[in-house]
């Protein structure tokens, strides 16, 4: 069997290609709007959330200050 370094060097050459460009798809940068819109959607939902739970701690700390009971 003979080798053809000519066509050997073309498959790798064009594998080492096919890599970088599946690396560099994969290693694209993040949609930052995107992700600000996820945060903003997360900040809308935690904030009520937070507050009940402060209203919450609040009535429960007057009842223990009264004397009652939690």
């Amino acid at each position: 069997m003979r080798f053809r370094w000519e066509e050997i060097r073309a498959a790798t050459n064009a594998a080492l290609t096919d890599l970088r460009t599946a690396l560099a798809d994969s290693t694209a940068a993040p949609d930052t709007v995107a992700m600000l819109e996820q945060l903003r959607e997360l900040q809308r939902g935690a904030v009520p959330q937070l507050q009940g739970l402060i209203d919450t701690l609040g009535s429960v700390q007057e009842r223990l200050s009264a004397g009652g009971r939690p």
